[in-house]
C-alpha cells in the first residue's frame, strides 16, 4: 500500500506539474518569480515536508522500469539502461517539484497569508508540525478508514439482524 501511495503521489505531482506550467509562466516577470509565488516557495521550504527531488526521480525511474518490463520482460536489461539514460534529462528540472507544489499553496493562500504561514513554520511549534505533518495526515487517514470500516461492519450486522427478524436471509 505504501508503494501504491507513493506511485499515486508521483502521478499526482506529474499531473500537477503539467497543469502548473502555464501558471508558472504567468507568474514569471523578467525571469523572476512574482512575490506571491516566492512567498509560497518559502512556506513549502519551511514546512520540511517536500520529498527530495532525487528520491522522486528514483521512484519515477523504478516505476517506468516496472511498467516497461511488464510489457516486454525479455528486454529487462535494455529497458533499464534506456530508462537510466533517458531519465538524465529529468535532473535538469530540479526546481519543478518545488515550484509546482508552491503553485498549489499560492492558489489557496494570499501572499500575506503565506507570509504569516512562513513565520509560523519558522517557529518551534511550526517546525514540529513540519516534522510530523506527513505522519499525522497519514495516521489520521488510516484512523478514519479504520473507524469507517468498523462502523460499516457494525451497521451491516445491525441491518442483517433487523432484516433477519423480518424473514430476510443474508
Amino acid at each position: 500500500m505504501k508503494s501504491t501511495l507513493r506511485a499515486t503521489l508521483v502521478a499526482g505531482l506529474v499531473v500537477i506539474g503539467a497543469m502548473a506550467v502555464g501558471a508558472q509562466a504567468q507568474s514569471a516577470t523578467d525571469g523572476k518569480k512574482d512575490t506571491h509565488l516566492q512567498a509560497a516557495i518559502a512556506v513549502v521550504e519551511a514546512t520540511n515536508t517536500l520529498p527530495k527531488y532525487e528520491d522522486q526521480i528514483d521512484l519515477i525511474k523504478k516505476n517506468a522500469k516496472v511498467w516497461l518490463i511488464r510489457q516486454n520482460p525479455a528486454l529487462e536489461k535494455v529497458i533499464s539502461e534506456s530508462v537510466e539514460k533517458q531519465a538524465k534529462v529529468l535532473s535538469s528540472n530540479e526546481n519543478l517539484l518545488l515550484d509546482n507544489v508552491a503553485t498549489v499553496w499560492a492558489s489557496y493562500f494570499s501572499e500575506e497569508e503565506l507570509k504569516e504561514l512562513q513565520v509560523f513554520f519558522k517557529s518551534e511549534v511550526g517546525q514540529k508540525l513540519g516534522s510530523y505533518q506527513a505522519r499525522i495526515i497519514g495516521e489520521s487517514i488510516g484512523s478514519v478508514q479504520k473507524i469507517s470500516q468498523t462502523l460499516t461492519a457494525g451497521l451491516v450486522n445491525s441491518v442483517k439482524e433487523d432484516l433477519g427478524k423480518k424473514g430476510h436471509k443474508f
